[in-house]
């Protein structure tokens, strides 16, 4: 900061031998491509939708992600229940299933490429299984006809037996049995004839399999006769009894083996086993397991030594990738093996194929990285995609000398199976999702109830190419197109990324069941998916409506009043349940006339059903097609007494005369199975004089919804009454209004306090009173009279600068005398307040506030540092003029220098002095640099630049006369200084200096 004064001188990312495996395979070149010669025509479709009709309040029919398809067809009637004509069984009536025994695997998998077309190769699988029906996979592939694929059946085979793969020691495994105990762990492969142990051929199996095993197969629609979606063989096994081993122990189990078309994945197949525990003991510490032979049939003689591709992990803990090589030196079969549905295993794993006659080594780490019964396998490391899972390497590492030869290993964890249980394990097989940049996508539902308005589709998108970088969902209601883009998504590669996007309702059909086409594109390649078809089966609902009184008296039934209607014209059967039970009847196939019109329904719920507890009622409607409507649920219980709770809040403590304050009632009755009737709320307490209730503001909410109250009176006696009617169980009462003083005539002196409380009474079911008083609360009516304070302040200290100035009271409302700008020596104006609210701009004149809503006038002032008095000048008088040296000290006229800083923060400061007008005469004759200033040490020359002549460090005080306390004391201050020769004339002489004070920052 800088002030300034001028002073006058005047003077001077494929498989063999796996039960049940629809084997898609399909050659991966070494260098990634689209398929461009096959069109999005070409595809087969991938529908696969089952319409189900289910009826009861918590058995409804829905689809999502990774359904247990396997358990779900398992457990079918579709097997039974289709016509010859979509159906095919096979019983085996005689019991010659041990020939399948000896040194053969199971089951046979021969995996071929097509000799007919070698430029586009094609693959397919022939199985036989025990007992002894064959069936054969469709062949899939590049060069196939389009006919749909699955399985085909062959029929019941007697005398041909499978045989070994390569090796004598490859075995394929799908039901390895074990039983774990305080003793140790005890291994049996069912179907093995070396099943117990041992490399010698044994005389007896380990175990029988019942006359009667049974094959089942179901067509696709309008196929040949031998070609079937899913296929099921069912037999009993128990262990054999001539059969003698440490490793033995007793069971009887039913077996099921299912394959099919899994409708969660595209191009995907579901396999797996379910075993029962049909004996009449608890097999303890029992769990099942799986060993699969993975190797590739008509791989050229010449490849074997060098075929030994590792096993990759797909990535997100889902399973693993088998590879092997193909006639084409550029490319690899691969086949996924997915463990990510709801049946899946509990622990899995690839490593080198056990030896025949070693079932121990099910749980020998070396091979399978199972350690025991309970141990983890690969799965514990959730491994990135990509990742090595089984290698050259770790076949080496193990020290194992028999070819390189990979294995797939399952296993569920040992649990106690008591009789009629079951234990169960699935996985996917299908072609790796690294064969092309086509990506895969899953819909979570194939077939969606649609009921109007807009339709959100949902599902995922995998592609393990880490080149796609982003994918556009599209929909078409034609298969051919167009498509529509609705949603973009960004690649994970190797993890199903989840998208949904909304077809509007304009674009949808209504009253008609119509099928929507969804494809993923992606955005850089161009790269098309297989389009899956989601049908949108169209149905108008029923609608229920229903009362629902929450008690009844024990002893007495329980009447469910409501209406229903139905827009289509369907019959319509009416349902109710209790506690998630069976479901009960109370109409069936109920007239529906007039159509779409409410009709009345009551069912009485007879006391015996109910007795004496509480219950979970539900109550729905389902047409003729399976249409359920909403279910309609709520809880009933024997009457109970209410229990109240009454709380009263008023918003503001205090309120002028002539102000207005919200009172808040909050309660609620909080039994269940309680009714409360008849409910009257009113104040305890007369309000005062002048203090009353506005009943135009009354509100009253019941859990957010506004009710209307039946009646609302401020009576005679001050106190306000307002009916409620029921107040429900469990449902939060808000009840507010204003309460508000009016202006007394004349306005009152004192503090009016205003004391508060409300009482709610009311009739229970068997008209009992039950009543209840919320805690009482006040506020306070101030007088209509304020004062206002005037403050002089400092700003930052906040410290008075005068004493505060009460202006006379006054009503509130009118405004104050006028309020005055004082002027404060050594301080500014830098800021005003009112209360806590700056106001700018400053004002330039007198002003006034209003009494009541300005407390406080706050003027804040900064001190400065200034000049307080100055010398109006240096007068050096008539001297005598010579050839000699002259020296002159002046003559201060005027005002003493004094500086003056009132700041906060005193900083010091300094004093700097410029000649602003040389010294000279009348005729213009200049004498230079004979103005000078004696600081106390040096006698400094002054001229048209700054020069410092003094500085104040001492930050104490608020004044500094330098007058005083350096000019007149010593020699110090300024002088004319002329050398000998340097006055040339004479005459009056006169100069001007320039002084500056400055913040020493």
């Amino acid at each position: 900061m800088k002030n300034k004064i001028r002073i006058i001188f005047t003077g001077c990312i494929i498989l063999s031998g796996f039960l049940y495996t629809y084997s898609q395979s399909t050659a991966i070149k070494a260098k990634e491509k689209i398929n461009q010669d096959v069109s999005v025509k070409e595809i087969p479709k991938e529908t696969n939708s089952t319409t189900k009709k289910v009826q009861g309040p918590k058995n409804k029919a829905s689809s999502s992600y990774r359904r247990d398809v396997f358990t779900e067809q398992l457990d079918s009637l579709d097997w039974v229940g289709r016509s010859k004509k979509d159906i095919v069984r096979s019983i085996s009536d005689k019991a010659i299933l041990t020939g399948g025994y000896g040194r053969v695997a199971e089951q046979l998998d021969r995996f071929h490429t097509a000799n007919s077309a070698p430029d586009k190769p094609y693959y397919a699988t022939y199985r036989s299984y025990k007992p002894y029906v064959s069936l054969i996979m469709s062949k899939v592939g590049i060069g196939f006809n389009k006919n749909p694929q699955g399985p085909l059946y062959r029929g019941v085979e007697q005398n041909e037996g499978p045989e070994w793969q390569r090796d004598d020691f490859e075995t394929m495994s799908p039901l390895i049995i074990s039983q774990t105990s305080e003793s140790g762990t005890k291994v049996i492969d069912v179907l093995n004839m070396y099943g117990l142990g041992g490399e010698k051929d044994p005389e007896t199996p380990p175990s029988l399999i019942e006359p009667g095993a049974s094959w089942y197969g179901i067509m696709a629609p309008n196929e040949i006769p031998v070609r079937f979606l899913w296929s099921k063989i069912v037999y009993n096994v128990r262990n054999n009894p001539d059969a003698h081993s440490e490793n033995a122990f007793d069971y009887y189990l039913r077996v099921e083996y299912l394959i099919g078309m899994d409708s969660n994945t595209a191009g995907s197949v579901i396999t797996g086993i379910r075993v029962t525990n049909i004996g009449e003991e608890t097999l303890t510490g029992f769990s099942i397991g799986g060993r699969y032979s993975i190797a590739f049939k008509n791989i050229p003689e010449s490849m074997y030594p060098t075929n030994k591709r590792p096993v990759k992990y797909i990535g997100g803990n889902r399973g693993l990738i088998f590879y092997s090589q193909n006639q084409d030196p550029d490319s690899d079969v691969a086949t996924r093996f997915s463990f990510d549905s709801p049946s899946r295993p509990d622990n899995w794993s690839a490593g080198q194929i056990t030896e025949l006659g070693h079932p121990e080594q099910f749980f020998d780490p070396k091979y399978t990285s199972f350690s025991g019964p309970n141990s983890s396998g690969q799965e514990k490391n959730n491994a990135a995609y990509g990742e090595i899972a089984y290698s050259e390497d770790s076949y080496k590492e193990n020290g194992f000398t028999k070819p390189y030869t990979t294995g797939l290993y399952v296993k569920n964890t040992p649990k106690d199976l008591a009789p009629n249980e079951s234990t169960v394990y699935s996985f996917n097989l299908g072609p790796s999702g690294v064969i092309s940049l086509r990506p895969e996508i899953m819909l979570d539902e194939n077939e969606v109830s649609y009921e109007g308005g807009p339709h959100t589709v949902t599902g995922h998108v995998l592609q393990y190419s880490e080149n796609s970088k982003e994918f556009s969902l599209q929909y078409s209601f034609k298969e051919s197109g167009p498509y529509t883009d609705a949603t973009k998504v960004l690649n994970k590669p190797g993890e199903e990324v989840p998208w949904s996007f909304e077809i509007p309702e304009d674009k949808l059909q209504q009253g008609v069941t119509q099928d929507i086409y969804v494809r993923a594109r992606d955005t850089g390649t161009d790269a098309i998916s297989v389009p899956l078809r989601q049908t949108l089966i169209y149905n108008l609902k029923p609608v229920i409506t229903v009362e629902k009184p929450s008690w009844f008296f024990t002893g007495s039934g329980y009447t469910i009043n409501g209406t229903w209607k139905e827009s289509e014209g369907e019959t319509v059967s009416l349902y109710y349940s209790l506690d998630n039970g069976p479901r009960k009847l109370i109409g069936k196939d109920l007239a529906n006339t007039p159509v779409n019109t409410e009709i009345n329904f009551s069912k009485e719920i007879p006391a015996t059903e109910l007795g004496s507890a509480s219950h979970e009622l539900a109550v729905w409607a389902e047409d003729v097609r399976g249409g359920l409507s909403k279910e309609e649920i709520w809880s009933i219980g024997p009457h109970n007494k209410p229990v109240i709770s009454a709380d009263l809040t008023i918003d503001k403590p205090e309120i002028d005369e002539g102000g207005t304050v919200l009172f808040t009632s909050t309660f609620k009755n909080n039994s269940t199975h309680s009714l409360w009737d008849k409910v009257i709320y009113e104040t305890t307490n007369a309000f005062p004089e002048n203090v009353s209730v506005d009943t135009s503001s009354v509100k009253l909410v019941a859990d957010g919804v506004a009710v209307i109250p039946d009646k609302v009176e401020f009576g005679v006696d001050r106190k306000l009454k307002i009916e409620l009617g029921t107040v429900k169980e469990q449902t939060e009462m808000k009840l507010t209004y204003n309460v508000v003083s009016e202006n007394g005539t004349p306005p009152i002196k004192t503090p009016v306090n205003v004391d508060q409380s409300y009482k709610l009474s009311g009739q229970t079911a068997d008209t009992i009173l039950v009543e209840s008083k919320s805690n009482l609360q006040s506020f306070t009516i101030k007088p209509r009279i304020a004062s206002v304070e005037i403050l002089f302040l400092e700003a930052g200290t906040e410290l008075p600068l005068r004493e505060k100035v009460t202006l006379p009271l006054g009503l509130i409302g009118d405004l104050t005398p006028d309020v005055s700008i004082e002027v404060i020596e050594g301080y500014e104006l830098t800021q005003l307040y009112f209360d806590s609210v700056q106001q700018t701009p400053l004002p330039t004149k007198p002003f006034q506030v209003e009494y009541g809503k300005v407390e406080q006038v706050k003027f804040y002032y900064n001190g400065r540092l200034s000049f307080k008095t100055v010398p109006t000048s240096f007068d050096f008088g008539i001297q005598d003029a010579g050839v000699e040296r002259k020296r002159f000290k002046p003559e201060i006229k005027g005002s003493n220098l004094v500086v003056s800083d009132m700041r906060n923060e005193k900083s010091g400061w300094s004093l700097k002095v410029k000649v602003t007008n040389p010294l000279k005469n009348a005729d213009g004759i200049i004498v230079p640099d004979v103005i000078k200033y004696n600081n106390g040490s040096d006698e400094l020359v002054l001229n048209e630049m700054d020069t410092m002549i003094f500085q104040r460090k001492d930050n104490t005080k608020n004044e500094y006369d330098l007058t005083k306390e350096k000019w007149n004391k010593n020699e110090e201050g300024f002088m004319l200084d002329f050398p000998s020769g340097s006055l040339k004339a004479l005459g009056k002489y006169h100069g001007e200096l320039e002084f500056t004070l400055e913040d020493a920052k």
